[in-house]
């Protein structure tokens, strides 16, 4: 019963009493006859409630299908269905349904909410939308609010439909990789590359003089009768290319909304270019590195290799649980929020009951006391926690902030706040990062083939000017032949201009914003000359300039060359 129905009750009780106290007939009838309305109306709810509302059939497909587990690709439109079916006509005041949709998810066109009344036998709810980050999202349930038509009567609930998403990376088209260089007449097997390095293949590299041991076939007899002396052929090596991506999935890659995360950024970049690798036969393989430790993907090749390494990156690109943090009331009153909208059973007060107490005496601090015993027994209940435990959670700051940032990162909430403070976050892990990606990069040059290419797509603006951690790793890649590429995605989104930056008002604001634009900028020059000294390509975007410049790259890689303008190795 909602508060409407409560005073008009009492109201009704009220004015009955005070009638036959005071004789008066009408006045008595007219009561009752409220109380009988009353008494109807809450009959029929709870039939509805009770007894129609189960019999409701839901279903929900995504582009037509109904799995419980789909693959869908990021920044692609979905189109979603909601289906409702009752075995039998059955009348409703008002019945609202929402089909809670994952944080993920941004709807462009429909809604999914709907809202029936009158005669109730099929609903369908239509809507569509794009997921803006790489990961795995979850469809909960549609939750239902059922009221009569005074709203005195009101009841939530929550019917699970779950279906897990997961989601692949974005990745566009960066043009074509194929050399451009000259080829022999028999082009070898797809995914095969001259290396301008001596080896077994059919184009010729060069000549020189003749050393015992050389194969009778590589002789060049029509050269050796012109110079009176043996010389010996010496042809280019024909290898595959293979490209291995180290990506950084720490705190600060993993801070922000999805689709506004740096690692959101980095696995586009990834994606796009393993994408045009695989078109003309190249592996594609990573190492991710976190908190966690490091996962490898062995280089694949083909399709079906994109399609892997997409799986690999959409699975580690799920957040991990969040680092520990104070709890605070904004934490407090999401956790409520997102609790009220998935799991109304568990605020239900006569599931999740207070108990009277006299203090607090202030009425606000009263409030903020019985929403932190509300939100302890709903989490409670959540973790299957024991009795102890509920008691403790109820007096334990710390215990309450781990619990409540556990269950936001198993419903997917993203690393903003107050999932996590912001402030402070990733400038204290910058000698961690780093020797998480010069671990990785050693470990992949180890056991590295000729004409290789490392890829690191990292946050290394904030440990510019501590890069020398990494650099024996860089050196020893670059000593064994191999080429290192470093992508460091901005949080702007932009490259940094050479325009001076001036603000556009003189506002507290424009004016921190211009301050952390200015700071940025500067980091980003120390990186790259940091970079530059060790021979390393880098550029400091998450955009279509960082697809191009390891395109450039690639495409020298494959020609053997060390420069655009000629030098080979």
């Amino acid at each position: 019963m909602t508060r409407l129905g409560g005073a008009v009750l009492l109201f009704a009780v009220f004015g009955l009493g005070a009638a036959l106290r005071a004789g008066q007939a009408a006045a008595a009838l007219t009561s009752l006859t409220v109380l009988l309305w009353i008494f109807q109306s809450w009959m029929y709810f709870l039939f509805l409630h009770h007894w129609r509302m189960p019999l409701l059939t839901i279903s929900r497909t995504i582009n037509g299908q109904s799995d419980h587990r789909r693959i869908v690709q990021a920044d692609r439109t979905l189109n979603i269905e909601i289906q409702l079916s009752l075995p039998r006509h059955t009348s409703v005041s008002t019945l609202n349904l929402l089909d809670v949709s994952p944080e993920h998810l941004q709807i462009n066109s429909g809604s999914n909410a709907v809202q029936i009344r009158g005669s109730l036998t099929r609903g369908v709810i239509r809507y569509q939308g794009v997921f803006r980050g790489s990961g795995t999202a979850i469809f909960p349930g549609v939750r239902f609010t059922l009221a009569d038509s005074c709203g005195f009567f009101r009841a939530d609930w929550f019917v699970p439909v779950q279906q897990e998403v997961l989601i692949l990376p974005a990745w566009a088209s960066a043009g074509d990789f194929c050399p451009q260089t000259k080829r022999m007449n028999m082009l070898p097997r797809h995914g095969i590359h001259t290396f301008r390095r001596s080896g077994v293949g059919s184009e010729l590299l060069e000549l020189r003089e003749y050393q015992p041991g050389d194969a009778p076939r590589s002789i060049a007899w029509k050269v050796s009768a012109r110079r009176d002396q043996l010389m010996s052929r010496q042809y280019e090596a024909e290898v595959p290319m293979r490209v291995q991506f180290i990506v950084d999935g720490t705190i600060s890659m993993r801070l922000g909304g999805f689709g506004s995360r740096l690692l959101d950024q980095a696995l586009f970049v990834a994606s796009s270019v393993a994408r045009s690798a695989v078109s003309i036969g190249d592996e594609v393989g990573a190492v991710c590195c976190d908190e966690r430790g490091l996962r490898q993907l062995l280089p694949r090749a083909g399709d079906r290799g994109f399609r892997e390494l997409q799986k690999f990156f959409a699975e580690f690109s799920d957040n991990p649980a969040p680092p520990p943090d104070l709890f605070s009331p904004s934490q407090q009153t999401l956790a409520l929020t997102l609790l009220d909208q998935r799991y109304p059973q568990l605020l239900n007060h006569r599931l999740n009951s207070i108990p009277w107490t006299l203090f607090p005496l202030l009425p606000r601090s009263r409030e903020q006391f019985r929403a932190r015993l509300l939100l302890a027994g709903a989490l409670a209940e959540y973790f299957q926690l024991s009795i102890r435990q509920h008691i403790q959670l109820v007096a334990d700051d710390r215990g309450l902030a781990k619990m409540t940032q556990a269950f936001l990162a198993r419903e997917r909430m993203a690393w903003l706040t107050p999932v996590v403070s912001l402030r402070d976050r990733g400038t204290q892990d910058g000698l961690h990062r780093m020797k998480l990606i010069a671990d990785s990069l050693t470990r992949l040059t180890a056991r590295a083939r000729d004409n290789e290419v490392f890829v690191i797509l990292a946050d290394l603006q904030e440990v510019a000017h501590n890069f020398s951690h990494m650099l024996p790793s860089i050196r020893l890649a670059r000593s064994r032949h191999h080429k290192v590429i470093a992508v460091s995605p901005a949080s702007t989104f932009q490259r940094p201009g050479r325009e001076p930056l001036m603000p556009r008002t003189t506002s507290a604001e424009d004016l921190l914003l211009t301050a952390e634009q200015i700071r940025v900028t500067e980091l980003q020059d120390d990186l790259q000359l940091e970079l530059r000294k060790a021979g390393v390509p880098a550029s400091c975007s998450g955009e279509q300039h960082a697809i191009r410049l390891i395109a450039s790259e690639l495409q020298l890689t494959r020609s053997g060359r060390v420069a655009a303008t000629g030098g080979t190795r």
